[in-house]
C-alpha cells in the first residue's frame, strides 16, 4: 500500500501556510519509515528442509522482513546461497528456511 503524498492549499493567510508547512513536514518524516512500506504475507508454510521463495510483492528489493506470527517452536531465517547461485533476496521473491517445518505470517518492507 502506497500512502498518498500530503498536498497543501495555497494560502495567503500565514498561519495556515505554516500549519500546513509543519504537517507536511512531519506527515514526511513519517512517510519515510521503511517499514511502513511493506506487504503482509500470510500463512506461508516453511519446511526444515528445503529452502522456499515467498513472493512479495513489493516491486523491489526488500529492506527487511519480520516474522509476525509463527505456527512452531521453529527460527527462521534468510538464506544463504552457494557461490554461483541467485541471490535470497531480489524485487520478486524472498528466500527463507526455517529450523522446524512451521507455517508463518510476514511482514516485508
Amino acid at each position: 500500500m502506497t500512502i498518498p503524498p500530503f498536498r497543501t492549499v495555497q494560502q495567503a493567510v500565514t498561519s495556515v501556510k505554516l500549519l500546513q508547512d509543519n504537517c507536511k513536514r512531519v506527515f514526511d518524516a513519517v512517510v519515510a519509515v521503511a517499514l511502513l512500506g511493506g506487504q503482509l504475507v500470510s500463512r506461508q508454510a516453511l519446511s526444515a528442509t528445503a529452502s522456499t521463495a515467498v513472493s512479495h510483492k513489493l516491486g523491489r528489493v526488500p529492506r527487511g522482513w519480520i516474522v509476525v506470527r509463527n505456527s512452531a517452536n521453529a527460527v527462521v531465517y534468510e538464506y544463504t546461497p552457494a557461490a554461483g547461485q541467485p541471490a535470497a533476496l531480489n524485487s520478486q521473491t524472498l528466500v527463507l528456511q526455517a529450523s522446524a517445518a512451521t507455517t508463518v505470517d510476514l511482514w516485508i518492507f
